[in-house]
């Protein structure tokens, strides 16, 4: 499996989506994924705090949740020295909802440091809502616990999400 984009993590139990992208099969076990969907919906529910309706974000300066540091801790755990991943956004994508096809590489891009991956945590199961990469002809259907892993300049989108809401983590990786 040739992953020369990746050499800079730790992908020796990843499978390779294709030359951009790879998934960590249960990554997060079941148990702390249940946990955070259910904290962060009472968070979102209680509060009304984020960017947007959907969308919660907790790093060093935000809402503290255990599981958002161990996640955080097992990304690290991954990565070489030189990288750094420093905070998780919690997404709720609604039913019938898709994200278009688009880069991480887009928007903010920190205190001058450099993005060169984005990332994606399955927070639960769902009907639809597929991850695909169209320059490829890829696409993958994560479960939850799944994490998947692209450079920021990789394209891709969601299909729509057909059944219930697909809650996600995603979180971007930067060179120090």
């Amino acid at each position: 499996m040739n992953l020369e984009n990746f050499k800079n993590i730790n992908t020796s139990f990843a499978e390779k989506i294709n030359d951009f992208s790879v998934i960590y099969k249960n990554f997060v076990s079941q148990e702390i994924c249940e946990s955070i969907v259910n904290k962060m919906k009472n968070f979102e529910l209680k509060s009304g705090k984020g960017r947007f309706p959907s969308r919660l974000i907790w790093g060093p300066e935000s809402e503290h949740l255990d599981e958002g540091d161990q996640i955080i801790n097992s990304i690290s755990s991954l990565l070489s020295n030189g990288l750094v991943c420093d905070g998780l956004s919690f997404i709720n994508v609604p039913k019938g909802s898709n994200w278009h096809e688009h880069t991480d590489s887009m928007g903010y891009s920190g205190e001058g440091n450099a993005k060169v991956y984005g990332g994606v945590i399955y927070l639960n199961n769902f009907d639809g809502g597929s991850l695909y990469y169209p320059e490829s002809g890829t696409e993958v259907y994560p479960k939850i616990g799944d994490m998947v892993i692209h450079t920021v300049d990789v394209w891709h989108g969601t299909r729509i999400t057909e059944s219930e809401n697909r809650f996600i983590l995603t979180f971007l990786i930067w060179i120090k």
